[in-house]
């Protein structure tokens, strides 16, 4: 809402303008990790699916109608008053939540019995176990509880006294969000989502380019052959949450099998469209492979955040920092992902590497998941020695 005012007031200034929108971003980047913290609290397993379907169909959906209805805007009420009526907007949302959003977290969220997740291993098993007993486990006749205080760890030289020199070691032995990032599950999510977004990203800034250079299209003409991949993309987010909540409630794959295997055919989808883009001439055709490709990236994305709650359900607290962290390592490829192509194109002069090199990121992360995907939850038990 300030940035007209800021404007006006610096004579137009796009350094002044610039760190207005800088401290936008930095606004902006909590909120997705803050509504994976308040879906952990207020949803099952089953239901986190649809919750973050329709999270995504929410900014998807915001950003289609925004594409077509700011130009109509615009030519009314001028860019001051738009971004002042966007603001406004914004403000009243904040509003309705702090007074009419509910608190508390749904207990019963942990049960296995009303969750309707069928469990296929003693791990998924203990895990949900263990959560509803209130995070403590029987160790022979020994009860103890998951705290990481330090007076619980033995020094690495056996005896009880502090070591200076293994103050590293014994502060990253105790930080919950280390060993969260060692998890071989966490790990694989991650590059799941660097292998998308590099897909993702590239296809954001480049198509227009790619249809206007390699198939000749005006690129005042390029809209009908790539808004459909806007709208496709949305139908991939309501589709797969859908499916997801109908394959968890019958209890047909357990959550691990839902989450990972979703996930695979997901980044198998992408992989195929991108590798078979190249090879067509016709725009119509291009435009197919592309709408095909979003579709699933769309999809992917209810897999992905869902995996990463999943993750951290016996650790809700935690559950902002994974999709944080998440957040933070992709948006690395698909920052990089233009600086990638630009230089693939001026050494090589072929869109068909650049494609073909994102569909075997794509393959390798998919050989990565099918590995070590997993969407147990992850334990901070500490194991003592008796």
């Amino acid at each position: 809402m300030i940035i007209p005012s800021v404007f006006d007031t610096n004579e137009g200034s796009a350094t002044a303008v610039g760190l207005v929108m800088f401290c936008l971003g930095v606004c902006c980047a909590p909120m997705w990790p803050a509504s994976q913290v308040v879906m952990s609290f207020f949803s099952t397993p089953a239901t986190i699916s649809l919750g973050t379907s329709i999270r995504a169909a929410g900014a998807h959906g915001g950003s289609i109608i925004t594409t077509f209805a700011t130009p109509m805007l615009l030519s009314v009420m001028g860019w001051r008053a738009l971004l002042q009526l966007y603001g406004a907007m914004g403000l009243l949302i904040v509003t309705f939540s702090m007074f009419f959003g509910p608190s508390g977290g749904n207990q019963m969220k942990k049960s296995v019995s009303s969750s309707g997740i069928a469990i296929s291993s003693p791990e998924e098993g203990r895990g949900k176990v263990e959560s509803l007993t209130g995070g403590r486990t029987e160790i022979g006749n020994i009860s103890t509880s998951t705290s990481t205080s330090t007076s619980a760890v033995e020094s690495p030289l056996g005896d009880d006294k502090p070591v200076t020199s293994a103050l590293l070691p014994l502060f990253l032995e105790e930080s919950a969000e280390f060993k969260i990032l060692c998890e071989s599950s966490v790990l694989s999510a991650f590059f799941t989502h660097m292998a998308i977004n590099l897909a993702n990203y590239t296809l954001l800034s480049y198509m227009p380019t790619y249809f206007t250079d390699v198939l000749h299209v005006p690129l005042s003409a390029t809209a009908p052959y790539i808004v459909p991949s806007r709208f496709s993309m949305l139908m991939g987010v309501v589709i797969s949450g859908q499916m997801s909540k109908y394959v968890l409630n019958n209890q047909l794959l357990t959550l691990t099998q839902t989450r990972r295997d979703g996930s695979i055919i997901c980044m198998l989808g992408t992989a195929l469209g991108l590798f078979a883009l190249p090879a067509v001439r016709a725009p119509l055709h291009a435009a197919l492979c592309l709408t095909w490709s979003t579709f699933f990236i769309g999809a992917f994305e209810v897999f992905l955040q869902s995996t990463y709650i999943d993750l951290t359900a016996d650790l809700p607290e935690f559950a902002g920092f994974v999709c944080g962290a998440g957040n933070t390592l992709a948006a690395f490829p698909g920052a990089l992902g233009p600086f990638f192509v630009s230089q693939m194109l001026n050494l090589f002069d072929s869109w068909v590497l650049v494609f073909w090199v994102m569909s075997l990121c794509l393959l390798g992360a998919v050989a990565c998941h099918f590995q070590y995907g997993s969407a147990t939850s992850i334990s901070l038990d500490r194991k003592i020695k008796i």
